[in-house]
């Protein structure tokens, strides 16, 4: 484990915790009754921190691979996706599509 960030839950009925770590996964955890795992994403490097934006909406992820994921809840699927990411001299690759394979 490297990382764990709490998300405000703000307009939620439910909490969501997330963690990383050095095999290369973000996981998303639910807590409704109990805590479970929500999501799983797999990157291609390891993942070593993960934050929240103020109110929730979005999550980054700071990988091994110098970039920077970030991702969004797709309200149809309700899975988080990685909708951009950031390289580590500042380049925004903003994709139309999400980027999670």
């Amino acid at each position: 484990m490297r990382d764990v960030a709490w998300c405000n839950n703000i307009g939620s009925t439910y909490d969501l915790i997330a963690s990383c770590d050095e095999s290369n996964k973000l996981k998303i955890w639910r807590k409704d009754q109990e805590w479970t795992m929500w999501q799983e994403v797999v990157f291609q490097a390891p993942v070593w921190k993960c934050s929240w934006s103020s109110v929730g909406f979005m999550l980054a992820a700071s990988c091994g691979d110098n970039e920077t994921k970030v991702l969004k809840k797709d309200r149809k699927t309700e899975r988080w996706e990685v909708v951009s990411e950031i390289s580590e001299d500042g380049q925004l690759q903003q994709q139309d599509a999400p980027l999670q394979k």
